[in-house]
């Protein structure tokens, strides 16, 4: 029954909103005093839990002048709405066109939990579908050759294809939280 209050708890803030449905499927957000919004963000460091990206981790290695392109494939693929998408390549496109090139890679729903921040949701959601990228600007003298190797590459594709699993049971007809976000490296 709509609608219904709706509380998040992060690793950094508390969010208590009233989730209101629209006709289009989407949910809207009752917040901050009663205005409603479409969505609730926010911003922190992980100075402390930066997640690598390198050879090891798997990552993808995108020409700046390129990443708006990519980014609106890729999220597309790992199950982003249009809005989601626009927002997310909104956002992170002016911070990574400036550079060369730029190692991208997808953290696991394992590695977001442990890395990232835990998330709780009441009443519980029928999907959590939570999308999160780490990426750094290759630097001049760092092997682009060695980051868009084969292996590396397979070792990316495989948290695409888990994130992309989770992300084609979005539906509207169910409470479905989806949260997204970008952590910029040195």
């Amino acid at each position: 029954p709509w609608p219904r209050p709706c509380t998040t708890k992060s690793g950094f803030l508390w969010h208590a909103a009233t989730v209101s449905p629209s006709v289009d499927g989407h949910a809207s957000f009752l917040h901050n005093g009663g205005k409603r919004v479409p969505a609730l963000f926010y911003e922190c460091s992980l100075a402390d839990r930066q997640p690598p990206v390198t050879a090891d981790t798997g990552c993808h290695v995108v020409r700046g002048a390129h990443v708006s392109e990519w980014l609106e494939v890729a999220l597309s693929r790992v199950g982003l709405s249009d809005t989601e998408r626009f927002e997310a390549i909104t956002y992170w496109s002016p911070k990574l066109e400036a550079h060369e090139h730029v190692a991208i890679r997808f953290l696991s729903p394992k590695e977001v939990a442990a890395n990232v921040s835990t998330l709780s949701v009441s009443p519980a959601p029928a999907l959590l579908h939570r999308v999160f990228f780490a990426m750094k600007a290759v630097a001049a003298g760092e092997q682009v050759a060695a980051l868009q190797s084969a292996a590396v590459e397979a070792t990316a594709e495989s948290v695409m294809d888990e994130l992309a699993a989770t992300g084609a049971l979005r539906n509207s007809t169910t409470f479905q939280v989806v949260e997204w976000g970008g952590i910029l490296g040195e």
